[in-house]
C-alpha cells in the first residue's frame, strides 16, 4: 500500500481552475459575497426531514447572508427538500442550482465566506482553503475533524448561532493530500517496489495475529 493523497486535491491546488468572476458571470450569481448551501436526504432519518430542512432554511433565512443554493442528491427523500426549497425561489439572497461543474464548483468554495449544511465537501474539500463548515445533523457522522468544521444539530437557533459566531479565517488542512498525488502516483509506477509485490492471493488465519476480535 502506497499513500499519494486525494487526486482531488491536485485539482483544488491548481493554478488553472476558472476565476471567481467567470464563475459569478456563468452561472449569473448576482452577488460576490455569499456562503455556499448544500443539504442532502439523510435516509435513515426520513421521518424527520421535512422538520429538519425547515429548521435549516430558518436559520440561513435569518441569518442575513447570500446563499449560492446546490440541489440535494437524488436519494430518498430529495423531493421533500425540493419542495421546502420553493419559499426560497425568488429572494434575491439566494441562487438557486441544480449542479456545478467540479472546477467552477472549486473556485465559488475557494471564494465563499462559509459552506453550510451536511455535504462531505464541508468535510474533504472546504479545510484545504481554509473555508470554515457549518456542518448539519448526522450525514458526516464521524468523519474527518477540523478546527473550521462546526457540528450542530438540526436545530434552528443552534445552527443560526454557529453562522454568525463562525471565525472567517481558518489555517489550510493538507489532512488529505499535498496535491502532489499524480506525481506520487508516477514515481511509485517507475520504482521497483510495486512490481517486487508478491501477486499469489494467501489465507492469513486471524487467530495466528496480534488482532483482536470484539
Amino acid at each position: 500500500m502506497f499513500i499519494i493523497g486525494s487526486p482531488d486535491i491536485d485539482v483544488m491546488l491548481s493554478d488553472d481552475l476558472p476565476a471567481i468572476d467567470e464563475v459569478l458571470a456563468y452561472y449569473e450569481i448576482p452577488f460576490s459575497d455569499y456562503a455556499i448551501f448544500t443539504y442532502h436526504p439523510v435516509t435513515t432519518e426520513l421521518p424527520l426531514l421535512r422538520d429538519h430542512f425547515r429548521q435549516v432554511i430558518g436559520a440561513i433565512d435569518e441569518s442575513g447572508l447570500n446563499y449560492v443554493v446546490i440541489y440535494p442528491n437524488s436519494d430518498t427523500g430529495a423531493e421533500i427538500i425540493l419542495e421546502e426549497m420553493e419559499q426560497l425561489k425568488g429572494d434575491a439572497r439566494f441562487r438557486l442550482l441544480p449542479s456545478m461543474r467540479f472546477e467552477y464548483y472549486l473556485s465559488l468554495l475557494r471564494n465563499a465566506r462559509m459552506i453550510v449544511g451536511n455535504s462531505s465537501a464541508g468535510i474533504r474539500e472546504a479545510p484545504v482553503y481554509g473555508v470554515p463548515t457549518i456542518n448539519i445533523g448526522t450525514r458526516q457522522m464521524n468523519r474527518f475533524k477540523y478546527v473550521s468544521i462546526f457540528d450542530t444539530p438540526n436545530d434552528k437557533e443552534k445552527i443560526l448561532m454557529a453562522i454568525k459566531s463562525c471565525p472567517a479565517v481558518f489555517p489550510v488542512s493538507l489532512h488529505f493530500g499535498h496535491g502532489m498525488s499524480a506525481k506520487l502516483f508516477m514515481e511509485i509506477l517507475e520504482t521497483g517496489a510495486l512490481w517486487e509485490t508478491p501477486k499469489q492471493k494467501q489465507f492469513c488465519d486471524i487467530k495466528m495475529m496480534n488482532w483482536q476480535v470484539h
